[in-house]
């Protein structure tokens, strides 16, 4: 059995997480200081240790660091109730070779997931729990932690009292507000461990500059304990802890900006839209949470530290879990210059400052869009308002994307819109049998891979067997049981989500393939035709590729080909279309951007390209270059063959001229390129 040793002053938490990780069959050992768990690990072999980052008698880094003594290679989990100390955490994080650092409030479910991912157990053993049995001890663990409460409350602000009549009480008032925000949230009570927060960073503020201490300061943590008790009132925002309520992953937006209210107000508007913003104030702390979980997005400040955030973006794309998430950034400084480098930067909007609530949950959603995209895509047709509400939401809570019809008319024309990967379709619609519209759906070679399912109320067996030879792949009946909906729409989506990326991406760049990305291609080009809006491409091919196979192997080839692949993916916005043209040659399309902006985008890959380090499997090294051609709509032509051919005409002449270069034509201007960029961004 996996041994955890636990270590956290905070008795409610050591308890919550224990119950958590002992239901997930984990050996736990909870102690609350640094001597116990010297004593502890003396005791027994310990495969991981989850210690929080402040202790009653010392710090995280010196029990790592005995550990250590005893256990070089033992994995590390910090805990922390909020990223104060920048500087301890990256040497935490670095030098002490920390694997995760988790930001309380924390939900037992995923730290459990995530112990099963870092030990190489991705089959978590609490899947072998009864979720009923496990619900239960949550919910007598947060029973007793709630009843406590008021008690908890009362001593913080007994604490305070004295603080406000001397300035040497601060630290132990610090202390149980510290406390409470930790705990707080992890039981249920997160607007009590926000107010607690509060509380916690006004007190740090005066322990830096007391010059702060003054009725203002103790004015306003009256204000926040007096939200303290509405929230102690109103009680926990969950109605149970349990397995199944995490099941789904947080949906988790990135925001990075030095001006803390600027954050707050970030995470209370991600609050309301049910999204879990997280957020940063330096680069460092930006990477520690994008590497510790996948993003929906992420927000930049363009100035952050005294530098730009534009290589930040690049180092948050070079994370596994975000190579290709959306980017956004937001600046007071709206120049044009900025805005074309926060798009060379891989920006997907931009914002000036101040960001309005209406522009930020835009964003947000744009955000899920993708994500949901991602997920899979179903079209439902119903004439029942209710149903499509209500089978929506079903999707929808599973991340995936939903479209809906209340009747058969424009369906041909909606399924070449979305290109479902599923269609519900009811069996009775407005002056149409579904099935009739199921058989015409299968007499078209467009149409008929989609999956459809009947949605019928007749549960008859002919009802059945005539949805089948209509050519449904399965019949849901009304009323709908909840799980078994979601499971048949589940088996219908798994393969065609599985069939898609085999036959759409090309296993060794991680591309699209050639047929997937002149599809993308035509549509992105016909789109701009429609808008009279800019396109460009840049198509490249790797330099002396046969030289590479012939004096460092094969093995050497597939290797560089995956590295511009993974150099591509990572790069560039999520609406830029990148894929494999074949060989050694890829295509990348730039809807909304002229070819100077392509051009320069293309040089700068290039420089990046060109400094990668490639090894043949007799350790020799070496490196590699491209040579790229670009053209763009309209100059250029009206067709994507057009443009291919221009853009070839130029690759060639670039080889010609003695490759490791970009060929455009020589008269795009920068201000052509500053004109167009802007009406993308604005």
């Amino acid at each position: 059995m996996t041994s955890v040793l636990l270590v956290d002053g905070d008795l409610e938490f050591r308890g919550l997480l224990t119950a958590g990780l002992r239901a997930a069959h984990y050996e736990v050992v909870a102690v609350g200081t640094v001597a116990a768990a010297e004593v502890a690990a003396l005791r027994a072999v310990i495969d991981l240790l989850i210690v929080a980052g402040e202790l009653p008698d010392g710090t995280a880094a010196e029990l790592i660091e005995k550990m250590r003594e005893h256990n070089r290679t033992v994995p590390v989990i910090l805990t922390v109730v909020a990223l104060h100390d920048q500087q301890a955490l990256d040497c935490l994080n670095g030098e002490m070779d920390v694997c995760e650092v988790l930001e309380k409030p924390l939900d037992v479910d995923d730290v459990v997931h995530r112990i099963g991912r870092l030990l190489d157990q991705p089959g978590t053993p609490a899947a072998a729990t009864s979720s009923s049995t496990l619900t239960a001890e949550f919910a007598a663990l947060r029973s007793e932690f709630t009843s406590k409460l008021p008690g908890k409350l009362r001593e913080l602000e007994v604490a305070l009292a004295l603080a406000k009549c001397d300035r040497e009480g601060i630290p132990t008032a610090r202390g149980l507000a510290h406390r409470l925000r930790g705990s707080a949230g992890s039981y249920g009570h997160a607007d009590l461990g926000e107010a607690a927060g509060r509380v916690e960073d006004l007190l740090a503020e005066v322990q830096e500059n007391p010059t702060l201490v003054g009725p203002d300061l103790w004015g306003q943590i009256d204000t926040v304990l007096r939200d303290a008790r509405t929230c102690l009132d109103r009680g926990p925002e969950v109605d149970q802890f349990g397995v199944e309520a995490t099941a789904e992953p947080q949906k988790v937006i990135l925001v990075v900006d030095d001006d803390a209210d600027f954050l707050r107000f970030a995470r209370t508007v991600g609050k309301k839209l049910m999204l879990d913003v997280v957020t940063a104030q330096s680069a460092g702390e930006a990477m520690r949470q994008a590497r510790s979980r996948p993003l929906l997005g992420a927000v930049l400040d363009v100035h952050l530290e005294n530098q730009t955030s534009f290589s930040l973006a690049r180092q948050i794309r070079d994370t596994d879990a975000n190579a290709e998430i959306p980017i956004a950034f937001a600046s007071v400084d709206s120049r044009i210059e900025t805005r074309v480098a926060a798009i060379e930067a891989g920006g997907t909007r931009f914002f000036e400052k101040p960001m309005s609530a209406e522009n930020f949950a835009e964003l947000a959603q744009q955000f899920v869009t993708l994500s949901e995209a991602a997920k899979g895509k179903v079209l439902i047709v119903d004439d029942d308002p209710d149903i499509l509400e209500h089978y929506s939401i079903q999707l929808r809570t599973a991340g995936i994307k939903v479209e809906t019809l209340g009747s058969a008319d424009g369906i041909t024309e909606k399924l070449d819109q979305i290109v479902p990967d599923v269609l519900l379709l009811d069996i009775n619609l407005p002056g149409i049998s579904g099935l009739d519209v199921c058989r015409a759906l299968r007499m078209s070679e467009r149409f008929e891979p989609i999956p459809i399912l009947i949605i019928t109320a007749q549960t008859d067996d002919h009802t059945r067997l005539s949805a089948f030879r209509a050519g449904a792949c399965d019949v849901v009946t009304k009323p709908v049981i909840p799980e078994e909906f979601m499971a048949r729409v589940g088996v219908q989506l798994e393969p065609v989500r599985f069939q898609r990326d085999r036959a759409d991406k090309d296993p060794l760049s991680g591309l699209l393939t050639r047929r997937a990305l002149v599809t993308s291609f035509e549509r992105a080009q016909a789109a701009a035709m429609r808008a009279g809006s800019p396109l460009s491409i840049v198509l490249l091919d790797i330099d002396r590729f046969k030289a590479i196979n012939d004096t460092f192997g094969h093995p050497a080839g597939d290797q560089v080909i995956a590295g511009l692949g993974d150099l591509l993916r990572r790069r560039f916005r999520v609406e830029d279309i990148r894929g494999r043209w074949g060989g050694e040659e890829f295509l990348v399309v730039f809807p909304g951007q002229n070819g100077a902006f392509a051009e320069r985008a293309a040089r700068t890959l290039l420089d990046e390209f060109s400094k990668l380090c490639f090894e043949c499997e007799d350790g020799r090294e070496f490196s590699a270059t491209f040579t790229a051609g670009v053209a763009a709509l309209p100059e250029d032509g009206s067709s994507t063959a057009d443009l291919v051919r221009r853009a070839d005409e130029r690759l060639y002449a670039g080889k010609q001229q003695g490759r490791n270069q970009v060929v455009g034509p020589p008269d795009w201007t920068a201000r052509e390129c500053a004109t167009d960029t802007r009406k993308g961004l604005t």
